[in-house]
């Protein structure tokens, strides 16, 4: 039985997709939003890419105009998958170095088509790279459709700063 079963390890992602296991199991753990909170918390406090990827993204999204509801689901959905990576034991990027200068990039040092194209990068990323992933993030999201893109898209955007600062 599936909930009786423990996540795959899965230390590649998110440069791999999530194997159908585990992509099942992810949808039903991120579709309750206290299991997200929870285990996002936790993985912001041991991952610093997680946590300075995190606030770097929520400071570049006011860039780009998105309205408040469009800024919480980005937000939902970059909560998402770092949930997504710490349950399925990823190994996040490391290197503090590009961390920093992602953080830097995304908190304005390139301009707004900069970060535009940067955003949409990291969704065709997602989409084309890990469907997978996106399409549990798509399901999980408990948010109305017009949203659940915004969610998906801030899930690529943290995916995309994760790997953009690996060592």
């Amino acid at each position: 039985m599936l909930l009786l079963k423990e996540f795959e390890s899965q230390p590649d992602f998110p440069k791999v997709d999530l194997t159908d296991d585990n992509a099942a199991f992810l949808e039903l753990m991120l579709a309750n939003g206290d299991i997200v909170a929870q285990v996002h918390l936790e993985a912001e406090n041991t991952w610093r890419v997680f946590k300075i990827g995190h606030q770097s993204i929520l400071r570049a999204v006011p860039r780009l105009d998105y309205d408040s509801t469009q800024d919480k689901a980005i937000d939902y959905g970059t909560s998402m998958f770092e949930t997504m990576s710490a349950l399925v034991n990823s190994k996040p990027g490391d290197n503090i170095f590009k961390i920093s200068d992602m953080a830097s990039a995304l908190g304005g040092v390139f301009d707004e088509a900069w970060l535009r194209k940067y955003f949409l990068d990291a969704y065709d990323c997602f989409q084309n790279q890990t469907p997978r992933a996106a399409e549990v993030v798509r399901s999980a999201s408990r948010l109305n459709s017009a949203l659940t893109e915004y969610a998906v898209l801030g899930a690529a955007i943290s995916r995309h700063f994760d790997i953009d600062s690996a060592a």
